[in-house]
C-alpha cells in the first residue's frame, strides 16, 4: 500500500514541475517576441537611419537572454540584448526594457573586442 502511495505521490511532483516548466517556457517565449518586436520595430525608426542600421540584416552578431528568476514561480523579469553590426563596421547594442523603445548604445572597439571576442570584426 505505502508503495503505491509513493509511486502516485512521485508521479504527481512530476507532472506539477512539468507543466510549471510549461509555463515558464510560454512566458518566455512571449516575452522574447515582444522584445525582437520592440527591436525590428525600432531598426524602421528614423535614429537607427542615424546609426547606420537602415540596410542591417536583422539577424545578431550575438545574443544575449538574461532571466533572473524571482522568489515566485515564473520568470521575474527578462532582458534581450543584441549585438549588431552596421554598415560601417561598428557594433551596437540594443537591449531590450519595459518601456517601448530597447536601450541602445554604440559600443566602442575594445568593448565589443571583449563582449564578441571570435565574432568580433574589426571596422573596414
Amino acid at each position: 500500500m505505502s508503495a503505491v502511495f509513493y509511486f502516485c505521490f512521485l508521479a504527481l511532483i512530476i507532472w506539477l514541475m512539468r507543466r510549471m516548466n510549461l509555463r515558464d517556457a510560454q512566458q518566455l517565449e512571449a516575452q522574447r517576441s515582444v522584445a525582437r518586436a520592440q527591436f525590428l520595430q525600432w531598426l524602421q525608426s528614423p535614429a537607427a537611419t542615424q546609426l547606420h542600421l537602415e540596410s542591417v540584416n536583422p539577424n545578431p552578431v550575438h545574443m544575449v537572454e538574461d532571466t533572473p528568476r524571482g522568489r515566485d514561480a515564473g520568470t521575474a523579469h527578462y532582458c534581450l540584448t543584441w549585438f549588431l553590426r552596421n554598415t560601417e563596421g561598428h557594433y551596437v547594442m540594443l537591449m531590450s526594457t519595459q518601456n517601448e523603445k530597447p536601450f541602445v548604445k554604440v559600443l566602442e572597439d575594445r568593448y565589443a573586442r571583449a563582449v564578441l571576442k571570435t565574432r568580433y570584426q574589426a571596422p573596414d
